[in-house]
């Protein structure tokens, strides 16, 4: 028997892996092999299979497109995974995006993520938030802060956490300047911030604050 070509190989696995994704009664973990090997075979190609399923209801076989999206970086086909997290009605998938878009450095990218801080749903909130922080660094101080100032708990936890993953004075100079007019939670979240990262200029302020 002649032996295959690479090429013939290649469409081979291709075509082999095509028909186990659109296979339904494949188990979850298998299809999202398939859709792995298809990608790492296909290139581009296997692109809108990884985008198509983005729509399955399965989380399993969404978060394994999810992981693949990282791999196309050309900008037409980012802006097509932000079309994605911008149109989608799913909520659940619109924060299972964002740390995928902010791992482009993308400028429309981060434009999204920094809006998506004010999301009405919680919890493409805080997706956002440590994706602020990643993608956005110092811009996202400010609304990172903001956040803060609502004092929802669960907010000020995730945007503290991040604003501490932020280099650079700007984020302790812009704490201090908001400390002294925020409410009780988001005083106590801003000396935390301030606490650890042992800034001495802005000591007195954190001693005025906690004796108060």
């Amino acid at each position: 028997m002649e032996r295959l070509s690479e090429t013939d190989q290649k469409k081979l696995t291709e075509t082999s892996c095509k028909q186990l994704i659109e296979d339904k009664s494949v188990p979850t973990p298998a299809r999202s092999a398939f859709l792995k090997l298809y990608a790492d075979v296909a290139g581009e190609k296997a692109f809108p299979d990884v985008m198509k399923a983005l729509d399955s209801p399965d989380k399993q076989y969404r978060t394994a497109a999810e992981l693949l999206l990282a791999e196309f970086k050309s900008p037409k086909l980012i802006s097509q995974v932000l079309k994605k997290a911008k149109k989608t009605k799913n909520p659940e998938l619109k924060a299972e995006l964002i740390p995928v878009l902010a791992g482009y450095n993308d400028k429309n990218c981060t434009d999204f993520i920094i809006a998506s801080l004010n999301d009405k749903n919680k919890e493409v909130q805080m997706a956002a938030v440590p994706a602020a922080a990643k993608s956005a660094k110092a811009m996202a101080v400010d609304p990172l802060i903001e956040l803060i100032k609502t004092g929802d708990g669960t907010l000020i936890s995730a945007a503290k956490s991040a604003l501490l993953t932020i280099e650079g004075s700007e984020v302790t100079d812009k704490v201090a300047l908001a400390l002294p007019q925020s409410l009780a939670k988001a005083r106590i979240a801003f000396i935390e911030i301030l606490g650890k990262r042992n800034v001495t200029r802005h000591s007195a302020l954190v001693f005025d604050e906690a004796s108060d």
